[in-house]
Formats: structure tokens, sequence, C-alpha cells
């Protein structure tokens, strides 16, 4: 298995965790991405089921890796400054390595190799490049000349994508671009506004994304 499939596995486990304990703290969290989110589906008598997952798993994104639901930080941060008994070693150590690295961001697509399974990306705020390990997304053939939203974090010198929210923008990037400059918000706030952008029932992109392919 490879280090993708083992961090995926791993961040699902913790979700799969507190999934069995949400009724401890999930209502304020789930009022919060309500009002800034304001998804449409909310509001929809018949909601596309496609959406409606991607909205849940938007949520439970920011949940996990972004809210801070009390002074002992985020529910990833939680859970691996205390882990349930049980957890190997070598789970608990990548795990630790995504909480310290994770980052919601804008990344300028700037090079794909299908062959080698890797993506060179270059984040817009910050102009950091990338290396990124992700064979599905390095073989989207119409995935050149934009840009694509997503969570990467840092496992043992490797880039990967350690969300499930992953939107692309085809807009041609701006060779001439200099980094944005976006010291005011945090990983949580871009993923925020970005699903208001998408879900948000007064949207900007609502009702020209299409979800199928993003699948």
């Amino acid at each position: 298995m490879g280090i993708g499939e083992k961090v995926e596995r791993d961040v699902r486990s913790v979700a799969e965790y507190w999934g069995r304990r949400k009724r401890e703290f999930i209502e304020e969290p789930a009022l919060a991405f309500e009002q800034i989110v304001r998804p449409a589906i909310y509001f929809e008598s018949e909601p596309d089921p496609l959406v409606e997952t991607q909205v849940n798993a938007t949520f439970t994104e920011w949940l996990l890796f972004d809210c801070m639901l009390d002074e002992r930080g985020t529910l990833l941060e939680r859970y691996v400054r205390k882990p349930p008994a049980g957890v190997a070693d070598s789970r608990l150590a990548r795990l630790r390595q995504v909480a310290e690295t994770h980052e919601f961001s804008e990344y300028a697509i700037m090079r794909r190799d299908p062959g080698a399974g890797t993506l060179e990306l270059l984040d817009i705020y910050d102009g950091a490049m990338r290396t990124v390990r992700d064979a599905r997304l390095a073989r989207r053939d119409n995935w050149n000349e934009g840009t694509v939203s997503l969570r990467l974090g840092c496992v043992d010198d490797v880039w990967l994508p350690v969300g499930q929210t992953v939107m692309y923008d085809r807009c041609p990037f701006d060779p001439s671009w200099v980094p944005v400059d976006d010291e005011g918000a945090t990983s949580g706030m871009r993923l925020l506004d970005l699903a208001h952008d998408v879900f948000g029932v007064d949207g900007a992109y609502r009702t020209s994304v299409n979800m199928r392919q993003l699948v």
C-alpha cells in the first residue's frame, strides 16, 4: 500500500472515530457551517444526491481539520494528542505530520506527470511550489491550465491531498501572476468561502459548477 492510500485510511479512521461521538459536539459547528455557507440543498425539497454528498464531505473536512471546538484544538489535533487505545504508532506518526502541515489553498497547475503520478502545484497565496503525489489527479487530462483548490499535507517528505474537497477552475493561470495578499485568511476560511461560492444558495458559482466533472 502506498503512502497516499495509508494516509487516506488514517484520516478516514479519525473521521469515523469522531463520527461515532458526534452527538457530543456537532450542534454548534453544524449551525456555524449552515450560517456561513448557506448550502442551497438545505432549502430544496429534492436535493441532488451528488451535491449533498459533497456538501457533507466539505463540512466533515472543515470540522475535522479547521474547526476549533474549544481550547483543546481541532478534532484531528485532539485525536493525535490523546489517541484511542490500540492505534498503531505508525498511523499516529503519519497523522501527526498531517496535523502539523495540512492547509487548504488554491494552486495553479504548473505541470502534470501522469506516468509518475505527480503534479507541480503553485500556491497562489504564498508562491510555494509543491510536488504533489496523487495518481488520480495527475491523470486528469482536462486539468491543465487552471487552478485546483484542495487540502495538502506532507507525510514522510511527500505532499499529498488529505481532504475530500477538490475543486478545479478551468480559467487559465496568468503567467504574470504575483502572490495574492491573503495574510488574514486561514485555511478554514478559504474552505468555507469556496463552499459558499459553490454550494451556497447565493453562491457565485452555484449554477455554473459541474459536480459530475469533479468525481
